[in-house]
């Protein structure tokens, strides 16, 4: 990922909490690039080098507490450290911003310094101090390779909370930064036209370590409710469940065959009716899981909402129960008539029952003796 689609990304995984784990060699641009964001969008960036810190930079240190008629020590209570400080005023003062904590060289963090980040990533706390919505962390690392001297990070439970995303920026990217950096022109000009001088060359390495998992899917879920540009959410599906999940995933939601929910169906029933009766055809095979599929969430709806339907949500259904076929929609108009939400509609198209019913070689009056 390129440094403008990293910046085009972060306050989507800001909003959808997911915390950002930038992958990358020296130099490339990780932590300016997280610099330019917060200085851009008006955020308080507070970045921590994981690699020079102690267990007590990180969480504070304990003092005692006292008791106020004696005077005697009878408790002890960590004190957070300044950095804390700062990003919890901050976040309390701006509930419109963000306070982003950076933990940088991740993997050259001592283990006992890792253990105490768990807390900041899953619960946004340290001891007792808890962090506002509007704080988020992130953190950077250089890869697992002969160029760097780093600690072999394998704890999945670790890994598993960040979106892991390779920082590939282009060399347009850095010759527009250097010259807003007020870079000599001709030093510009010179790497422009030996662009191999931009950096030496280092040992290629991928993310394949990334793996799927119940807790990244759910960020998955979270990121792309906010309905963030494709190529942006492509590379962020990469970085939580790993390149053939995002693959697989992407190319299913691709598929024409997308289940029509209950809310399809209410809401805009003429939109999905050519679809509806196709997959009810049986003449040319037509797809029962989709119509089952269907179903159950018009039956879960219904289960869970107690407000009738309006007119033309009753009309929508009505027409969605003729249009599928006659066992499915026996069955499903009998569920329905359970629920106080739809009983109104299957009572006002009983003529719908009469004809099932008819078809089944069965004689009935009304709805009632039907159930």
């Amino acid at each position: 990922m390129n440094i403008e689609t990293f910046k085009e990304a972060l306050p989507f995984l800001i909003k959808a909490e997911v915390p950002a784990m930038l992958v990358g060699h020296h130099g490339v641009g990780k932590t300016e690039g997280t610099r330019q964001f917060a200085k851009d969008n008006g955020h308080f960036l507070r970045i921590i080098n994981l690699g020079t810190q102690e267990v007590g930079d990180i969480i504070g240190l304990a003092d005692f507490m006292k008791d106020p008629k004696t005077g005697q020590n009878i408790a002890t209570k960590f004190m957070i450290p300044d950095w804390a400080k700062e990003l919890l005023e901050y976040c309390q003062a701006n509930p419109d911003k963000n306070g982003i904590l950076f933990l940088d060289e991740l993997n050259r963090a001592r283990r006992d310094v890792l253990q105490v980040v768990f807390p900041l990533l899953l619960e946004k706390r340290i001891h007792a101090t808890i962090f506002p919505k509007n704080f988020y962390v992130m953190a950077a690392m250089n890869p697992n390779t002969e160029d760097y001297i780093v600690t072999d990070i394998s704890d999945k439970a670790l890994l598993d909370r960040f979106c892991h995303i390779k920082m590939a920026p282009s060399k347009q990217e850095f010759f527009k930064y250097a010259r807003a950096r007020g870079f000599d022109a001709q030093l510009v000009q010179f790497l422009q036209d030996q662009p191999e001088m931009l950096q030496a060359e280092l040992e290629a390495f991928d993310l394949s370590d990334v793996k799927p998992s119940r807790r990244s899917w759910e960020a998955v879920d979270r990121f792309l409710k906010l309905k963030p540009p494709m190529h942006v959410a492509r590379d962020v599906a990469a970085g939580l469940v790993g390149g053939v999940a995002a693959t697989a995933m992407f190319k299913a939601l691709s598929e024409t065959d997308k289940p029509i929910s209950a809310k399809d169906v209410l809401s805009d029933y003429p939109k999905f009716k050519k679809r509806i009766q196709s997959y009810s055809d049986a003449k040319t095979g037509g797809r029962l899981d989709m119509i089952k599929f269907t179903s159950d969430s018009l039956q879960e709806y219904a289960e869970n909402n107690k407000k009738a339907l309006s007119k033309e949500e009753s009309k929508n259904l009505a027409e969605f129960l003729w249009d599928i076929p006659r066992d499915l929609s026996f069955s499903l108009c009998r569920e329905l008539y359970l629920q106080e939400c739809t009983r109104a509609t299957i009572d006002e198209h009983s003529d719908l029952l009469t004809d099932i019913a008819n078809k089944r070689g069965m004689k009935v009056k009304g709805v009632n003796s039907e159930k």
